[in-house]
């Protein structure tokens, strides 16, 4: 009975349509990206406990804060970028899914 609900479609494969022609294309442009967006940050999290910890992958040229327009105050994500590709890369490999001050954050490329 169960197999009458099973449905074996294929998933589909969703890209930036306006930006690149190909899935590939895509993802070949973002691995050479030197930008990571970070979410799930803890609201307390400070820019040098990022600083520090993303460092471990590569020199960090600079962090941009997301801050809450009214307050000032962060709002749980930034972007971590690099001096070069391969460190966003090395980044997005090992941190992805790690944690930090208690969240577990997400990496991913970023292209601008």
């Amino acid at each position: 009975m169960a197999d009458l609900f099973y449905d074996e479609k294929p998933s589909k494969i969703y890209w930036d349509r306006k930006h690149f022609d190909s899935f590939e294309d895509q993802v070949q442009k973002l691995r050479g990206s030197p930008l990571v967006y970070v979410g799930n940050l803890g609201f307390y999290t400070s820019e040098s406990q990022i600083r520090a910890y993303f460092a471990l992958c590569g020199p960090v040229k600079q962090i941009i804060m997301g801050l809450n327009r009214l307050s000032r105050r962060p709002c749980g994500f930034c972007f971590v970028e690099y001096f070069e590709g391969r460190a966003a890369l090395n980044s997005v490999r090992l941190l992805n899914g790690t944690e930090l001050d208690g969240q577990t954050i997400k990496a991913i490329f970023f292209l601008p």
